[in-house]
C-alpha cells in the first residue's frame, strides 16, 4: 500500500483518525485499550506528529485487535456449544426423571385401583350373598305364606 494520501498530501495521523470518528459521533477510547500494538502505534503517532501515515503499522494493528475479537468470539461459541450441550443432557435427564415420576406415579394409581377394584369386588360378592340370602328367606316366607 502507499504511504501517502492519494487525495492530498497531507498524512494520516492517530489524532485526524481519531478526529473523524468524533465527527462521527463514534466513541473510541484509545487510551483505554490494552492492545500491545495500539498503544505502540499511538506513541509512535504522538512522539511524531509529522511523520506519514503508517499504513502497515495500522494494518498490523487492526489484525491484532481482529485476532483478539476472533479468539474471544472462538471462546464464547465453545462456551456457547459446551452450555447447548449441557442443556440436551439436562434435557435428557429431566426427561428420564420425568418419566420415572410418571411412571411411579401410575403405578401407585394403578395400586389404588386394584384395592378398589379388590374392595368393591368384596362388596359385591357380599351384595349378591345377601341378595341371595334375602332370596331365600323372602321364598321360605311367601312358601310358609302360601300354604
Amino acid at each position: 500500500m502507499s504511504r501517502q494520501s492519494t487525495q492530498q498530501e497531507s498524512y494520516e495521523t492517530m489524532d485526524s483518525i481519531m478526529e473523524f470518528l468524533r465527527s462521527q459521533q463514534i466513541e473510541c477510547e484509545v487510551e483505554t485499550l490494552d492492545s500491545e500494538a495500539l498503544s505502540n502505534y499511538q506513541h509512535f503517532v504522538k512522539c511524531n506528529p509529522d511523520a506519514e501515515f503508517d499504513w502497515q503499522k495500522l494494518s498490523d494493528c487492526f489484525e491484532h485487535v481482529f485476532n483478539l475479537y476472533a479468539s474471544d468470539v472462538k471462546e464464547i461459541r465453545s462456551k456457547i456449544d459446551e452450555n447447548a450441550k449441557q442443556r440436551t443432557m439436562l434435557l435428557e435427564v429431566y426427561e428420564k426423571l420425568d418419566q420415572e415420576r410418571a411412571r411411579k406415579r401410575i403405578e401407585k394409581s394403578m395400586g389404588w385401583i386394584k384395592t378398589e377394584e379388590e374392595i368393591l369386588g368384596k362388596i359385591k360378592s357380599d351384595i349378591s350373598k345377601w341378595v341371595h340370602v334375602i332370596d331365600t328367606r323372602f321364598t321360605k316366607f311367601v312358601n310358609r305364606s302360601n300354604q
